[in-house]
């Protein structure tokens, strides 16, 4: 296939699999709600922080700025899936990874490699594309692991996606996996693979108005075969507003905003949302004082199209805003 008609088939491809979605929005189940557990955002800052400097910042410069926190500290560039993580380890007993989402070409491959896999060492599918990122990680990161230290680990997008396969497959091994963090997470898995990992630590960061959450489609008829996500949600909104839930969805009123965007081809300002600037600027103010607020009100709490904060400002040559 040409360059031109690739970049092209790249570029409609997401905008295809959400019309997809919007399609199938009435076969979703409803949200479970219910008191969020205390949630550590100052956790979660510090670990997208750490993210935006693995995305965006040479080795060099991580090293200068991290170092110090971290009694050893790895970046590391994983040349099959021109992929990058970073495993820091702390004292007395914990590991950090953290995994760059989409940012080449090669990257962008695997997001659209949607056809499902059957995994035989967690017997359910998962995204081919993703699973094979995932899985080149791990024969990678095994060996740099203390096993009798817990794991935590952070993604976002195309790192989400890696970080919750990467996380069941660790605790299929026998690692302590104490969280996943997955940040503006596409699914990974089917209904029935959803429903056998559901009680999996994993938490899902989503902000309020990224559409990468809702994709790969859930446009199957058979309800078996539609991609879930599964596991826990935070809900990013303005302030120190968020929604905690349980389950898949899809925001209808802005899967609308999205078609009329598309229609006036528009589309590609959406991605913005996605960012993890945006997502760093909706986490910090409930780093003070944080409010839950009921799913069916969220809308309330969104005060304008998009975050407060800067924009990332992508590297030349890349495919994405992640």
């Amino acid at each position: 296939m040409r360059r031109s008609a690739f970049i092209a088939r790249a570029r409609l491809g997401p905008a295809i699999a959400l019309l997809g979605a919007l399609a199938a929005c009435r076969s979703l189940p409803t949200v479970d709600e219910s008191p969020a557990p205390e949630i550590d955002f100052a956790e979660i800052y510090h670990l997208a922080e750490l993210y935006r400097s693995v995305r965006f910042d040479s080795a060099e410069k991580i090293h200068a700025d991290w170092d110090g926190r971290y009694e050893l500290l790895e970046v590391v560039e994983i040349q099959s899936t021109r992929n990058r993580y970073l495993l820091g380890i702390l004292p007395p007993g914990r590991q950090e990874v953290v995994i760059r989402g989409t940012a080449n070409w090669t990257n962008a491959v695997f997001d659209v490699r949607i056809r499902r896999h059957w995994n035989a060492e967690l017997g359910i599918e998962l995204h081919k594309g993703f699973e094979e990122m995932a899985t080149a990680l791990l024969l990678d990161l095994v060996p740099r692991l203390r096993t009798e230290r817990e794991v935590v680990l952070f993604g976002h997008s195309l790192g989400a996606a890696e970080v919750v396969i990467l996380g069941l497959l660790l605790d299929k091994r026998g690692y302590t996996v104490r969280r996943v963090y997955a940040s503006g997470q596409p699914r990974v898995t089917d209904t029935d693979g959803a429903q056998r990992c559901g009680g999996f630590p994993v938490l899902r960061i989503v902000n309020a108005n990224d559409l990468v959450p809702l994709l790969p489609s859930v446009r199957d008829l058979a309800p078996a075969r539609s991609y879930r996500h599964f596991g826990d949600a935070l809900m990013l909104l303005d302030g120190p507003y968020y929604v905690y839930f349980r389950g898949d969805y899809v925001n209808e009123e802005r899967g609308a905003m999205l078609w009329r965007a598309l229609l006036h081809g528009q589309l590609l300002e959406e991605f913005h949302e996605h960012s993890i600037w945006n997502y760093l600027a909706r986490i910090a103010p409930k780093l003070d004082v944080a409010l839950q607020v009921p799913f069916q009100d969220r809308m309330r709490f969104l005060y304008g199209p998009q975050a407060p904060g800067r924009k990332m400002k992508p590297s030349a040559g890349s495919p994405s805003v992640e």
